[in-house]
């Protein structure tokens, strides 16, 4: 009767009590997207960027 409880591998699902969850690793990053919408993203940060330096530096005291 005891050593159904001592034993050293427990079923799966069956924690004993304090024991951390199993650790879920998140799943892996998409493929990176082709140079020519990466070219295009880049160019799009780019010009929010000019934009957000514009408004922040040029718009308050400029």
């Amino acid at each position: 009767m005891q050593q159904k409880y001592a034993s050293p591998n427990p079923a799966p699902g069956n924690y004993p009590q304090g024991a951390p969850p199993p650790k879920y690793y998140p799943p892996p990053p998409p493929p990176p997207p082709p140079a020519k919408e990466k070219s295009c993203l880049q160019k799009l940060m780019l010009a929010l960027c000019c934009c957000c330096c514009l408004l922040l530096g040029g718009g308050g005291g400029g």
